[in-house]
């Protein structure tokens, strides 16, 4: 669980947070060390053709029984 943040401390802003990662990184990339790129995850929504075609499926697997 996080921890509360006390009243005198000041939280970061998620842009500042970001522009220390940044700089953190970049300054491990000039030690010399190299982490896997980071990419966005695809979007795992089905579309409607792939819904349709599993209902249909689905259907005649019922008939069956």
């Amino acid at each position: 669980m996080s921890k509360p943040v006390h009243p005198t401390q000041i939280r970061p802003t998620r842009q500042e947070r970001r522009r220390k990662q940044r700089d953190l990184r970049e300054e491990q990339k000039r030690q010399g060390r190299q982490y896997p790129p980071t990419f966005t995850l695809p979007n795992r929504k089905s579309n409607i053709k792939q819904r349709m075609k599993n209902k249909k499926i689905f259907s005649k697997e019922l008939k069956r029984y």
